[in-house]
């Protein structure tokens, strides 16, 4: 019930806290392990959400500010510890209403990164990779305080380091780029998302394959953004990329079907797909695909039901394979009216 689950989860953040104490008074508040063990303590703590009194929220982001300084003091405030309690305490800061203080305390958080970037590139040069990761990080901090516009000129640069760094055609440059397109799509901009995704996919093809997780994140995220930029180019890739999953969820399937990580991902593929199909106006197409899709996955849910390693994935899976019925029974009725609009004519 949801007292012995509370009571479980105050256990474990006394438990996170007592670890985070030995540390402490073992190997020092400035060692990494130590500061790692208290951003383990306090995001479980801060996990308790609104089980927390005003009195504990505010015992909590004090430590969360001695957190920070220790490990500014040892790490750096461009080392992703630092990052990792500063996003918490912004977030406690939400979740009480203060919006001012948290953008004034993101305001002084990029300051305090933007010194620790410019002191890298003196100690390691620009190209750096402990360099990068603090240029990284800074796009982060600026992207969690909603400067999108600065944030894109981070990442470009971003971009510009590692390309020198490792060249154009490294992992780290496409994840450096991929990081640039999602920002244009986060801030509303998917036509500058999708020129990074036509440079950045046949790229990926090329070097990793078609089939590299990497490759099929860019796929996905490219089919995505051209939903609204080109619903007729939008079309094809959502059809390649439904093949490239087919063909990875059948090397890690079951001998007796899909599991529930390949139902998810074909579903999740298969809802704006029918989507552009329909918007195009090609409701033959649209039917024939959900009713594949719903006929398949239903199939592969009898087998998951008794499969104990996919059975974590069924509550979410069921509602999802539900949402499909209703867009099918939209598909047939588009298609009912256009065939009898033809036949009219």
């Amino acid at each position: 019930n949801d007292q012995d689950g509370h009571t479980l989860r105050r256990g474990r953040v006394s438990l996170a806290e007592r670890v985070y104490r030995v540390l402490r008074d073992t190997k020092g508040a400035l060692h990494i392990e130590t500061l790692s063990a208290a951003q383990t303590w306090l995001g479980s703590a801060l996990g308790l959400g609104v089980a927390l009194s005003e009195v504990e929220r505010a015992e909590l982001e004090e430590q969360l500010q001695q957190a920070m300084a220790e490990a500014k003091e040892a790490v750096g405030s461009t080392h992703r510890i630092h990052v990792g309690l500063a996003s918490m305490l912004r977030s406690s800061m939400l979740v009480r209403g203060s919006q001012d203080e948290a953008a004034e305390f993101m305001r002084t958080l990029q300051m305090d990164m933007d010194q620790d970037v410019r002191l890298l590139e003196r100690m390691f040069g620009s190209t750096h990779l402990r360099t990068r990761c603090g240029v990284q990080e800074s796009a982060n901090c600026l992207r969690d305080s909603g400067d999108y516009a600065a944030q894109i000129d981070v990442l470009h640069e971003l971009v510009d380091r590692t390309v020198r760094a490792v060249g154009v055609l490294d992992p780290e440059t496409f994840n450096a780029k991929a990081q640039l397109a999602t920002a244009f799509s986060g801030c509303g901009k998917p036509d500058k998302a999708t020129q990074v995704y036509e440079e950045l996919f046949p790229q990926q093809q090329r070097v990793l394959g078609p089939l590299d997780t990497a490759t099929l994140d860019t796929h996905r995220m490219y089919a995505h953004a051209l939903i609204s930029v080109d619903p007729y180019k939008a079309e094809p890739v959502f059809r390649s990329l439904r093949e490239a999953t087919k063909q990875v969820g059948s090397s890690s399937a079951h001998d007796n079907g899909r599991t529930g990580a390949t139902i998810l991902a074909s579903v999740q593929i298969a809802v704006p797909y029918g989507g552009v199909l329909l918007s195009l106006q090609r409701y033959q197409e649209a039917v024939e695909l959900l009713e594949e899709e719903i006929s398949e996955n239903n199939r592969a849910l009898e087998v998951l039901e008794s499969n104990a390693d996919d059975s974590t994935l069924l509550p979410m899976l069921k509602p999802m394979l539900a949402g499909l019925a209703p867009m099918l029974e939209a598909a047939k009725a588009a298609l009912s009216v256009a065939e009898s609009l033809s036949g009219a004519n």
